[in-house]
């Protein structure tokens, strides 16, 4: 129970810490595709900030 909100609060948090990201099974389920899934797309966050030369 409101997991969605805290999750909301977290991913608004770190957005403002360029090139941080969260993933896995605490954030967006627990099955191996979740968190494969979770963890791809952390990584592109990261790699744009990179792409942007974004200091970080």
């Amino acid at each position: 129970m409101g997991h969605a909100a805290r999750l909301a609060r977290i991913r608004e948090d770190i957005a403002r810490l360029p090139g941080l990201e969260v993933c896995g099974a605490a954030y967006e389920g627990v099955g191996i595709a979740a968190c494969v899934a979770t963890g791809l797309a952390a990584a592109e966050r990261v790699l744009e900030v990179e792409r942007a030369g974004v200091p970080g």
